[in-house]
């Protein structure tokens, strides 16, 4: 597929509703989750050839065929330049739900300042209550103080949060005990799940296909732009 026939080429293959996006704008990261599906980490790139101006092109033509919500993924959202213009153009745009997923390691005044003009909704991991535990899975030490910070910054300037607890060797059966946590930090709203069996998650998986844990139907409805982006480069 050329970079030019966009979304709506990519939209018209099957007739679906577009009603979401993730966008990945990156998979660079400051973590090295041990169960990442995306392998992010920080030697990993900040963009595979994607600039500015195409991702706002990508928003643009994602709202003209109807979608109204959006997320911000990485990687780390927050280590490409370019996501307080993108978050701007979607509100202006008319995205009625943004979001950015972050690990919350990097949350500043500044970044929360621009959520709470835009509308923008906050969406991180929390692995548990225990910073060694946590630290463990992020592969990164401080990693946990430095998301519940971000995750108290968000809490006081009002900004919706969404926390996911995902359950692996290290934090099993910890779930309830984490997500009561996380709801004391300000969270609005916790997930409890486990590890998907793809990328460095393929490390808990030990039979069968990887793949077996996924529904299939998670993306009905949706476009991931980090696939294109790969065939894009690359062709």
């Amino acid at each position: 597929m050329e970079f030019n026939e966009g979304i709506t080429g990519l939209n018209a293959c099957n007739g679906a509703e577009l009603n979401f996006i993730w966008v990945e704008l990156t998979n660079r990261c400051n973590l090295q989750c041990s169960h990442c599906y995306a392998k992010s980490g920080p030697h990993e790139p900040v963009t595979y050839g994607l600039t500015e101006s195409d991702w706002l092109r990508i928003l643009a033509d994602a709202r003209e065929l109807g979608c109204q919500s959006v997320q911000f993924i990485g990687g780390e959202p927050t280590l490409h330049s370019s996501l307080p213009v993108l978050i701007k153009e979607a509100s202006r745009l008319g995205y009625t739900f943004i979001e950015v997923f972050t690990n919350g390691t990097r949350i500043s005044d500044s970044f929360l300042a621009i959520c709470k003009t835009y509308n923008v909704q906050v969406a991180t991991s929390l692995y548990s209550d225990k910073f060694d535990a946590h630290d463990a899975i992020t592969r990164v030490a401080g990693s946990h103080r430095r998301t519940v910070n971000g995750l108290k910054q968000a809490a006081q300037f009002g900004i919706p949060i969404r926390v996911g607890v995902i359950e692996m060797a290290g934090n099993a059966s910890c779930g309830e005990i984490v997500a009561q946590y996380a709801r004391g930090l300000g969270a609005r709203e916790v997930h409890i799940d486990q590890v998907r069996g793809v990328g460095r998650g393929e490390d808990y998986v030990h039979e069968g296909s990887p793949y077996r844990q996924l529904c299939g139907a998670c993306g009905n409805g949706r476009r991931e732009r980090r696939r294109w982006r790969a065939r894009t480069c690359r062709s």
